[in-house]
């Protein structure tokens, strides 16, 4: 990897030894006590030599004030637009720093167009997560990062579908190096959601027509090549047959739910599902099919508009009947093979208030178990396995436990949804003051312990950057 640097204050800068530069500034400065100086630089991160080069021919002709000018203005209209919400939480200073925190998060993450990736698009964290971009994250950054880098998010949500295969599917990754992509699997279908809250903030409906035909293309692919039984519910699966890449495919990668499951070969070639239908995945289905209705009318094609929600409707009454158990009140992963319902309890199963699937009755048992401190509401609250479950692993546990934002997202306005404010409140704030470092100067991480608040894994994480902001700005 080549560093491109060029100093705005320097006359010359030079080489010493593989890791430092020596610049020479353009004037003698004498530095008083008690004062500061600061010297001015870019720094480009490249693979290849000649796109050094390209760096360097740009970098001479541009004109470095203007730049640091133009970054400025960007910046603080962004962070007018975040600040200026009328959302209860930007009255508050606690909480407008932890947006603000979001916002350079989101800006820190975003990467330019390089090597086989054509659109700008965010790695998820730049702490193991370097090299490329992957598909529900980028869906979901973009659903963040439209309240103050509008043009970089519909960059966001076009990035994966630059390598939509003929039969659909969106790659889970896509790489610098395109021999790196990944098609063992890909990932959960929030790909119209996102869009649709790019279009809702910017009205850019070229957008919407750009990247219709993508999405409704993604959408059918579930349908030809994972639902094994052709009944219109689906379950998260593999090109290559393996579970740990089906699990991938779920973006929960090691669910409790998944620890007995069987692979069933589909009848396309490279089509493999799970042998459970998949709670998550049929809500995300659910609201794709009602998005993609939506966009649809928008882009004048009723008939199909009229199609989709006559398809939603056959997923909503399924899973109000066969994967919602009235005995526990929570909805589950069933089995295939008789129908019987997978009784784990992790966050995948509020997943259906916030689809709006849930019958009001529904909910509320739904409701109740989130607010039980026996099961989810734990010092850090909506973790992703029932606290009592024995298999918990609040610290090691990734998707075993541990707290990802996402489904405290998805968790909190779904209840809202339904009418339970107070307690989608209630978590929210209970969240945010115990997150550690949230409130004061730690960074923002992909998952946290659900007895404690540690942060866990990776830190300046993309996803709960995002949705902490649309959280915050009440949307």
């Amino acid at each position: 990897m080549a560093a491109t640097v060029f100093f705005r204050t320097a006359d010359e800068v030079m080489a010493v030894g593989n890791d430092s530069l020596r610049a020479v500034e353009k004037r003698d400065y004498l530095l008083q006590p008690g004062k500061s100086y600061t010297s001015e630089y870019s720094q480009t991160l490249t693979l290849k030599g000649e796109e050094t080069d390209k760096e360097y021919t740009a970098i001479k002709s541009i004109r470095f004030d203007q730049c640091f000018a133009d970054n400025e203005q960007r910046w603080n209209q962004g962070l007018q637009r975040v600040l200026s919400t009328d959302s209860p939480y930007m009255k508050e200073n606690a909480y407008r720093n932890i947006a603000v925190k979001a916002m350079m998060t989101l800006n820190s993450n975003w990467r330019t167009p390089a090597g086989d990736i054509f659109h700008g698009c965010s790695f998820p964290s730049y702490t193991g997560f370097i090299g490329g971009c992957w598909s529900w994250d980028a869906w979901q950054i973009a659903s963040g990062n439209v309240f103050y880098n509008p043009e970089g998010a519909k960059s966001e949500m076009l990035s994966l579908f630059d390598y939509q295969a003929e039969n659909g599917m969106v790659p889970d990754f896509i790489g610098y190096n395109k021999a790196r992509n990944n098609w063992r699997d890909s990932k959960p279908p929030v790909a119209s959601w996102g869009a649709m809250n790019v279009y809702k903030a910017t009205g850019d409906k070229a957008f919407l027509g750009e990247i219709f035909d993508k999405l409704y293309k993604f959408h059918q692919w579930w349908y030809a090549e994972r639902d094994h039984d052709h009944n219109g519910i689906c379950e998260y699966g593999s090109t290559d047959g393996t579970l740990i890449a089906a699990a991938w495919e779920s973006g929960m990668d090691n669910g409790v739910r998944f620890d007995n499951t069987k692979m069933l070969k589909n009848e396309m070639e490279k089509a493999w599902s799970m042998d459970q239908e998949n709670i998550c995945l049929n809500s995300f289905l659910y609201v794709d099919k009602l998005t993609l209705s939506e966009m649809a009318s928008i882009l004048g094609k009723q008939e199909l508009s009229e199609q989709l929600v006559k398809e939603a409707e056959v997923i909503k009454q399924y899973v109000q009947t066969k994967m919602y158990d009235s005995e526990s009140g929570f909805f589950y992963d069933i089995r295939l093979d008789d129908r019987t319902p997978v009784k784990v309890m992790g966050a995948e199963g509020w997943l259906p208030l916030w689809a709006g699937i849930a019958t009001p009755e529904q909910a509320e048992r739904v409701r109740n178990i989130m607010m039980d401190e026996k099961h989810f509401n734990s010092y850090l609250p909506l973790g992703t396995l029932d606290v009592s479950h024995p298999a918990l692993r609040p610290t090691f546990g990734y998707w075993r436990g541990p707290v990802w934002f996402n489904q405290v997202y998805f968790g909190i306005t779904g209840l809202k949804r339904y009418g339970y404010v107070e307690e989608a409140d209630l978590l929210t704030r209970k969240f945010m003051a115990h997150a550690q470092g949230l409130m004061t100067d730690g960074p923002i991480h992909e998952n946290y312990n659900p007895l404690t608040g540690e942060v866990l894994n990776a830190p300046n994480f993309g996803w709960s950057s995002a949705l902490i902001l649309r959280l915050l700005l009440n949307q």
